[in-house]
Protein backbone atom coordinates (compact mmCIF):
# COMPACT_ATOMS: atom_id res chain seq x y z
CA UNK A 1 0.00 0.00 0.00
CA UNK A 2 0.80 3.68 -0.58
CA UNK A 3 -0.53 4.91 2.70
CA UNK A 4 2.42 5.09 4.75
CA UNK A 5 1.77 5.81 8.17
CA UNK A 6 -1.05 6.61 10.77
CA UNK A 7 1.32 10.08 11.75
CA UNK A 8 1.61 10.93 8.12
CA UNK A 9 -2.57 11.16 8.41
CA UNK A 10 -3.20 12.96 11.42
CA UNK A 11 -2.53 16.45 10.15
CA UNK A 12 -4.58 16.00 7.45
CA UNK A 13 -7.46 14.44 9.31
CA UNK A 14 -7.42 16.93 12.11
CA UNK A 15 -7.27 19.83 9.56
CA UNK A 16 -10.69 18.33 7.30
CA UNK A 17 -12.61 19.13 10.48
CA UNK A 18 -12.00 23.10 9.89
CA UNK A 19 -11.43 22.87 6.31
CA UNK A 20 -14.51 24.43 5.51
CA UNK A 21 -17.51 24.08 3.66
CA UNK A 22 -17.27 24.99 -0.41
CA UNK A 23 -14.96 24.37 -3.59
CA UNK A 24 -12.10 27.29 -2.41
CA UNK A 25 -11.87 25.88 1.23
CA UNK A 26 -11.88 22.14 -0.19
CA UNK A 27 -9.37 23.02 -3.25
CA UNK A 28 -7.17 24.96 -0.34
CA UNK A 29 -6.69 21.40 1.90
CA UNK A 30 -5.66 19.17 -0.64
CA UNK A 31 -3.52 21.59 -2.02
CA UNK A 32 -1.48 21.67 1.29
CA UNK A 33 -1.68 18.52 2.72
CA UNK A 34 -1.69 16.07 -0.42
CA UNK A 35 0.12 15.31 -3.40
CA UNK A 36 -1.42 13.89 -6.24
CA UNK A 37 0.35 10.43 -7.10
CA UNK A 38 -1.32 9.01 -10.29
CA UNK A 39 -1.40 4.80 -10.58
CA UNK A 40 -0.60 2.46 -13.46
CA UNK A 41 -0.18 -0.89 -14.17
CA UNK A 42 3.64 -2.48 -14.70
CA UNK A 43 3.06 -5.05 -17.43
CA UNK A 44 5.80 -7.24 -18.35
CA UNK A 45 5.07 -10.45 -21.04
CA UNK A 46 4.64 -13.72 -19.57
CA UNK A 47 4.40 -11.91 -16.39
CA UNK A 48 8.42 -11.99 -16.03
CA UNK A 49 9.37 -9.40 -13.15
CA UNK A 50 12.94 -8.82 -14.95
CA UNK A 51 11.39 -8.38 -18.56
CA UNK A 52 10.91 -5.47 -20.61
CA UNK A 53 7.47 -3.41 -19.02
CA UNK A 54 4.92 -1.37 -20.29
CA UNK A 55 3.18 0.96 -17.98
CA UNK A 56 -0.41 1.19 -18.55
CA UNK A 57 -2.26 3.91 -16.95
CA UNK A 58 -5.71 2.88 -17.62
CA UNK A 59 -7.86 0.42 -16.03
CA UNK A 60 -11.14 -1.29 -15.58
CA UNK A 61 -13.70 0.36 -13.67
CA UNK A 62 -16.83 -1.49 -12.86
CA UNK A 63 -19.67 -0.64 -10.23
CA UNK A 64 -21.91 -2.17 -7.34
CA UNK A 65 -25.45 -1.17 -5.02
CA UNK A 66 -27.13 -2.64 -2.28
CA UNK A 67 -29.79 -4.86 -4.01
CA UNK A 68 -33.24 -5.61 -2.51
CA UNK A 69 -34.74 -9.52 -2.95
CA UNK A 70 -37.51 -11.53 -1.88
CA UNK A 71 -36.60 -13.61 1.05
CA UNK A 72 -38.22 -16.45 3.48
CA UNK A 73 -37.70 -17.31 6.79
CA UNK A 74 -38.95 -20.78 5.90
CA UNK A 75 -37.23 -22.36 3.64
CA UNK A 76 -39.43 -23.71 0.58
CA UNK A 77 -39.22 -24.90 -3.19
CA UNK A 78 -38.76 -21.28 -4.29
CA UNK A 79 -36.66 -20.05 -1.53
CA UNK A 80 -34.17 -23.02 -1.12
CA UNK A 81 -31.04 -20.87 -0.96
CA UNK A 82 -29.91 -20.12 2.78
CA UNK A 83 -28.45 -16.87 4.02
CA UNK A 84 -25.59 -18.28 6.25
CA UNK A 85 -24.13 -15.87 8.87
CA UNK A 86 -20.17 -16.47 9.54
CA UNK A 87 -19.29 -19.55 11.38
CA UNK A 88 -17.52 -19.64 14.69
CA UNK A 89 -15.24 -21.86 13.38
CA UNK A 90 -14.10 -19.61 10.28
CA UNK A 91 -10.68 -17.94 10.81
CA UNK A 92 -9.72 -15.16 8.74
CA UNK A 93 -5.76 -14.51 8.39
CA UNK A 94 -4.08 -10.79 7.02
CA UNK A 95 -1.10 -12.02 6.10
CA UNK A 96 0.06 -8.59 5.80
CA UNK A 97 0.39 -8.92 9.31
CA UNK A 98 3.38 -12.05 9.17
CA UNK A 99 4.80 -10.34 5.58
CA UNK A 100 4.92 -6.78 4.30
CA UNK A 101 5.01 -7.79 0.79
CA UNK A 102 1.97 -9.60 1.23
CA UNK A 103 -0.07 -6.10 2.54
CA UNK A 104 -3.91 -6.53 1.29
CA UNK A 105 -3.73 -10.34 0.76
CA UNK A 106 -5.73 -12.69 3.42
CA UNK A 107 -6.49 -16.52 3.11
CA UNK A 108 -9.20 -18.28 5.20
CA UNK A 109 -9.57 -21.56 6.90
CA UNK A 110 -10.72 -23.32 9.96
CA UNK A 111 -7.91 -24.78 12.63
CA UNK A 112 -8.08 -28.70 12.68
CA UNK A 113 -4.77 -30.28 14.52
CA UNK A 114 -3.22 -27.36 15.08
CA UNK A 115 -3.25 -26.46 11.34
CA UNK A 116 -4.80 -23.71 9.53
CA UNK A 117 -6.96 -25.91 6.17
CA UNK A 118 -8.88 -24.77 3.60
CA UNK A 119 -12.85 -24.15 4.18
CA UNK A 120 -15.54 -25.74 2.44
CA UNK A 121 -16.15 -24.55 -1.21
CA UNK A 122 -19.37 -22.57 -2.79
CA UNK A 123 -20.51 -26.54 -3.97
CA UNK A 124 -19.64 -28.27 -0.75
CA UNK A 125 -21.49 -25.70 1.15
CA UNK A 126 -24.23 -26.21 -1.38
CA UNK A 127 -24.10 -29.55 -0.36
CA UNK A 128 -24.59 -29.00 3.52
CA UNK A 129 -20.95 -29.31 4.51
CA UNK A 130 -21.49 -26.44 7.26
CA UNK A 131 -24.62 -27.82 8.41
CA UNK A 132 -25.47 -27.18 12.47
CA UNK A 133 -21.77 -25.05 11.74
CA UNK A 134 -23.65 -21.71 10.60
CA UNK A 135 -26.89 -19.74 11.58
CA UNK A 136 -29.62 -19.30 8.44
CA UNK A 137 -30.59 -16.01 8.48
CA UNK A 138 -33.04 -16.78 5.79
CA UNK A 139 -33.85 -18.00 2.22
CA UNK A 140 -33.55 -16.70 -0.86
CA UNK A 141 -33.47 -17.97 -4.74
CA UNK A 142 -30.58 -19.07 -5.83
CA UNK A 143 -29.54 -16.89 -8.33
CA UNK A 144 -30.54 -13.88 -6.02
CA UNK A 145 -28.29 -15.18 -3.35
CA UNK A 146 -25.57 -15.36 -5.77
CA UNK A 147 -25.84 -11.76 -6.81
CA UNK A 148 -26.17 -10.72 -3.02
CA UNK A 149 -22.72 -12.20 -2.53
CA UNK A 150 -21.30 -10.21 -5.46
CA UNK A 151 -22.39 -6.94 -3.81
CA UNK A 152 -21.71 -8.20 -0.49
CA UNK A 153 -24.86 -6.49 1.30
CA UNK A 154 -28.19 -5.97 0.62
CA UNK A 155 -32.23 -5.93 1.71
CA UNK A 156 -34.30 -8.83 2.24
CA UNK A 157 -37.82 -8.48 1.80
CA UNK A 158 -39.25 -10.38 4.03
CA UNK A 159 -43.06 -11.14 4.99
CA UNK A 160 -43.74 -7.79 6.34
CA UNK A 161 -40.38 -7.17 7.37
CA UNK A 162 -37.02 -5.68 5.66
CA UNK A 163 -33.85 -7.07 6.78
CA UNK A 164 -30.50 -5.44 5.62
CA UNK A 165 -27.42 -7.35 5.91
CA UNK A 166 -23.76 -6.81 4.91
CA UNK A 167 -20.60 -8.75 4.66
CA UNK A 168 -19.13 -10.31 7.36
CA UNK A 169 -16.04 -12.88 5.73
CA UNK A 170 -15.11 -15.15 3.25
CA UNK A 171 -14.56 -19.05 2.92
CA UNK A 172 -11.31 -18.24 1.76
CA UNK A 173 -11.41 -19.06 -2.04
CA UNK A 174 -10.74 -17.07 -5.11
CA UNK A 175 -13.72 -15.48 -6.52
CA UNK A 176 -14.65 -16.47 -9.84
CA UNK A 177 -16.36 -14.36 -12.43
CA UNK A 178 -19.86 -16.57 -13.11
CA UNK A 179 -19.79 -14.28 -16.39
CA UNK A 180 -16.48 -15.70 -17.40
CA UNK A 181 -17.88 -19.18 -17.15
CA UNK A 182 -20.50 -18.42 -19.38
CA UNK A 183 -18.14 -16.94 -21.79
CA UNK A 184 -16.27 -19.89 -21.91
CA UNK A 185 -19.38 -22.17 -22.24
CA UNK A 186 -20.14 -19.75 -25.66
CA UNK A 187 -23.51 -18.53 -23.94
CA UNK A 188 -22.49 -14.80 -23.42
CA UNK A 189 -19.91 -13.12 -25.35
CA UNK A 190 -16.99 -10.04 -23.55
CA UNK A 191 -19.51 -7.61 -25.32
CA UNK A 192 -22.68 -9.35 -24.49
CA UNK A 193 -22.02 -10.11 -20.66
CA UNK A 194 -23.47 -7.92 -18.10
CA UNK A 195 -25.63 -8.52 -14.86
CA UNK A 196 -28.85 -8.53 -16.84
CA UNK A 197 -27.54 -10.95 -19.15
CA UNK A 198 -26.29 -13.22 -16.55
CA UNK A 199 -29.37 -13.25 -14.91
CA UNK A 200 -31.28 -13.93 -17.75
CA UNK A 201 -29.31 -17.00 -18.82
CA UNK A 202 -29.79 -18.46 -15.05
CA UNK A 203 -33.20 -17.95 -15.29
CA UNK A 204 -33.47 -19.99 -18.54
CA UNK A 205 -30.88 -22.41 -17.43
CA UNK A 206 -32.21 -26.09 -16.12
CA UNK A 207 -31.35 -26.23 -12.07
CA UNK A 208 -28.15 -28.49 -12.43
CA UNK A 209 -27.26 -26.17 -15.19
CA UNK A 210 -27.50 -22.98 -13.19
CA UNK A 211 -25.87 -24.53 -10.22
CA UNK A 212 -23.11 -25.47 -12.06
CA UNK A 213 -22.59 -22.15 -13.52
CA UNK A 214 -23.33 -20.50 -9.59
CA UNK A 215 -20.56 -23.05 -8.09
CA UNK A 216 -18.44 -22.75 -10.75
CA UNK A 217 -17.32 -19.21 -8.37
CA UNK A 218 -15.79 -21.28 -5.28
CA UNK A 219 -16.32 -18.47 -3.62
CA UNK A 220 -18.77 -18.15 -0.70
CA UNK A 221 -19.99 -15.14 1.09
CA UNK A 222 -21.41 -14.70 4.62
CA UNK A 223 -23.47 -12.17 6.13
CA UNK A 224 -24.27 -10.34 9.25
CA UNK A 225 -27.84 -8.17 10.36
CA UNK A 226 -27.35 -4.44 9.84
CA UNK A 227 -29.36 -2.79 12.47
CA UNK A 228 -28.94 0.57 14.64
CA UNK A 229 -26.93 1.92 11.44
CA UNK A 230 -25.90 5.68 12.10
CA UNK A 231 -27.16 6.98 8.82
CA UNK A 232 -30.04 4.85 7.48
CA UNK A 233 -30.33 6.94 4.09
CA UNK A 234 -26.67 5.77 3.27
CA UNK A 235 -25.19 2.06 2.44
CA UNK A 236 -23.90 -0.48 4.32
CA UNK A 237 -20.44 -0.48 6.15
CA UNK A 238 -17.48 -0.75 3.82
CA UNK A 239 -14.25 -2.45 4.34
CA UNK A 240 -13.68 0.38 5.93
CA UNK A 241 -15.70 0.78 8.17
CA UNK A 242 -18.10 3.59 7.31
CA UNK A 243 -20.56 3.54 5.36
CA UNK A 244 -21.16 3.67 1.66
CA UNK A 245 -22.46 6.91 0.03
CA UNK A 246 -23.35 6.52 -3.10
CA UNK A 247 -21.30 7.71 -6.17
CA UNK A 248 -18.41 8.69 -3.75
CA UNK A 249 -17.56 5.78 -2.13
CA UNK A 250 -14.80 3.67 -4.31
CA UNK A 251 -14.38 -0.47 -3.71
CA UNK A 252 -10.21 -0.55 -4.73
CA UNK A 253 -7.55 -2.94 -3.81
CA UNK A 254 -5.91 -1.78 -1.04
CA UNK A 255 -2.55 -3.86 -1.79
CA UNK A 256 -2.02 -0.49 -3.92
CA UNK A 257 -4.56 1.82 -2.81
CA UNK A 258 -5.04 2.88 1.28
CA UNK A 259 -8.14 2.64 2.56
CA UNK A 260 -9.37 6.04 3.34
CA UNK A 261 -7.93 7.69 0.80
CA UNK A 262 -9.30 10.47 -1.08
CA UNK A 263 -8.86 8.72 -4.93
CA UNK A 264 -9.13 11.21 -8.16
CA UNK A 265 -11.08 9.23 -10.90
CA UNK A 266 -11.62 10.05 -14.52
CA UNK A 267 -13.53 7.49 -16.48
CA UNK A 268 -14.39 7.73 -20.23
CA UNK A 269 -17.44 8.19 -21.64
CA UNK A 270 -18.96 5.66 -23.91
CA UNK A 271 -22.35 5.41 -26.30
CA UNK A 272 -23.11 8.96 -25.49
CA UNK A 273 -22.60 8.65 -21.68
CA UNK A 274 -20.55 11.35 -19.98
CA UNK A 275 -16.80 10.78 -18.46
CA UNK A 276 -16.72 10.47 -14.74
CA UNK A 277 -14.48 12.95 -13.40
CA UNK A 278 -14.37 13.42 -9.42
CA UNK A 279 -12.78 12.86 -6.54
CA UNK A 280 -13.94 9.74 -4.32
CA UNK A 281 -13.15 7.95 -1.26
CA UNK A 282 -11.37 4.55 -0.83
CA UNK A 283 -13.99 2.88 1.45
CA UNK A 284 -14.56 -0.53 -0.11
CA UNK A 285 -12.70 -3.75 -1.12
CA UNK A 286 -14.12 -6.79 -3.24
CA UNK A 287 -12.92 -10.15 -4.80
CA UNK A 288 -12.91 -9.07 -8.32
CA UNK A 289 -10.74 -6.12 -7.54
CA UNK A 290 -7.45 -6.51 -8.48
CA UNK A 291 -5.30 -4.40 -9.17
CA UNK A 292 -3.59 -0.80 -8.70
CA UNK A 293 -6.00 0.59 -11.65
CA UNK A 294 -9.16 -1.29 -10.57
CA UNK A 295 -12.16 0.50 -9.06
CA UNK A 296 -15.80 -0.24 -8.39
CA UNK A 297 -18.08 2.19 -7.64
CA UNK A 298 -20.84 2.30 -5.33
CA UNK A 299 -23.89 3.16 -7.10
CA UNK A 300 -26.44 3.21 -4.21
CA UNK A 301 -29.46 1.24 -3.30
CA UNK A 302 -32.74 0.15 -5.56
CA UNK A 303 -33.50 -0.35 -9.19
CA UNK A 304 -32.22 2.65 -10.51
CA UNK A 305 -28.69 1.57 -9.10
CA UNK A 306 -29.02 -1.51 -9.68
CA UNK A 307 -29.90 -1.07 -13.68
CA UNK A 308 -26.73 1.63 -13.79
CA UNK A 309 -24.14 -0.93 -11.91
CA UNK A 310 -24.99 -4.16 -13.71
CA UNK A 311 -24.75 -1.70 -17.32
CA UNK A 312 -20.96 -0.04 -16.02
CA UNK A 313 -17.85 -0.99 -17.13
CA UNK A 314 -15.58 1.24 -18.36
CA UNK A 315 -11.56 2.48 -18.44
CA UNK A 316 -10.02 4.87 -16.93
CA UNK A 317 -7.33 6.45 -14.64
CA UNK A 318 -6.89 6.99 -10.96
CA UNK A 319 -5.15 9.66 -9.35
CA UNK A 320 -4.61 8.26 -5.58
CA UNK A 321 -4.23 11.57 -2.93
CA UNK A 322 -1.23 11.10 -0.42
CA UNK A 323 -0.54 13.00 2.28
CA UNK A 324 2.41 14.96 1.68
CA UNK A 325 4.51 13.19 4.00
CA UNK A 326 3.98 9.61 2.75
CA UNK A 327 4.67 10.60 -0.94
CA UNK A 328 7.76 11.97 -0.28
CA UNK A 329 9.15 8.88 0.66
CA UNK A 330 8.04 7.07 -2.41
CA UNK A 331 10.79 5.52 -4.57
CA UNK A 332 12.38 8.00 -7.45
CA UNK A 333 11.06 4.92 -9.47
CA UNK A 334 7.76 4.69 -7.91
CA UNK A 335 6.98 8.36 -7.78
CA UNK A 336 7.81 9.26 -11.28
Amino acid sequence: SLGGTADDWLGPCAAAATAGDGAAPARAFFETYFTPVALAARLTPGGDPEGPATIEPKGRFTAYFEPAYPASDQQTEEFSAPVLARPADLVTVDLGAFRQDLAGDRIAGSVSAGALKPYPDHAAINAGALEGRAEIIAYMRPTDLLFLQIQGSGRLLLPGAELRVGYDGHNGHQYTAVGKTLIADGALTRETVSMQTIRERLDAATPAAAARVRESNRSYIFFRRLGGLPDPALGPPGAAGTQLTPMVSLAVDPRFTPLGAPVFVDIEGVDGAEPIRRLMIAEDRGGAIKGPVRGDLYAGSGEAAGAFAGAFNRMGTMTVLLPKDAAARLPADEAS
